[in-house]
């Protein structure tokens, strides 16, 4: 079975038992804080993913981490998902999860790359902007990334669209009118 078939199921079930429980907001919150400490850590990503380490061993490492710091739900869910030996897709589930509660919570998420940081009244602006482009949707969580190489403006992503809106790429569209 392809992982995004598998993690697409275990977010799924995750999601309809967080939300027969009503400890929707609880979980989601889990899954993000579960999903930035996995992504942020290659030791526990290599972990998590080794073949080598038996499922009880994992358990009781993530239970040592985890358990009691987590929603109960969340906590059984990552444990099960060892005891299933579907750990090596946990961040592919968690992304899935995300997905979904944004899909079901009408949010969507955007991505603003500038070469400096920006404060709230830009962000809000762009919240303003995306929002207003999209059918569908009530809310919407900005991302920001600094990419000094950007040199200046800004590049937005969200749902399929990319706009650059940078002075980088305005200074490359000259090169090539130029030459």
């Amino acid at each position: 079975m392809s992982s995004s078939r598998i993690s697409g199921r275990y977010a799924k079930a995750l999601i309809e038992l967080a939300a027969e429980k009503g400890a929707l907001t609880e979980v989601s919150s889990d899954i993000k804080s579960l999903l930035s400490i996995i992504q942020s850590n290659n030791d526990l990503q290599s972990f998590f993913q080794s073949p080598v380490i038996k499922p009880a061993k994992k358990t009781t490492t993530a239970s040592a981490m985890f358990e009691g710091k987590v929603h109960n739900i969340t906590w059984l869910f990552l444990s099960l998902l060892i005891r299933k030996r579907r750990e090596g897709h946990i961040e592919d589930v968690f992304a899935a999860y995300n997905q979904q509660y944004n899909k079901l919570n009408k949010i969507a998420t955007a991505t603003l790359i500038t070469a400096t940081e920006v404060g709230d009244e830009i962000k809000d602006k762009v919240k303003g902007m995306v929002l207003k482009s999209l059918e569908g949707v009530e809310t919407v969580e900005i991302t920001t990334e600094i990419d000094k190489s950007l040199l200046g403006g800004f590049v937005l992503k969200y749902e399929d669209k990319l706009y650059d809106a940078s002075l980088k790429k305005k200074l490359e569209r000259l090169r090539k009118e130029f030459s």
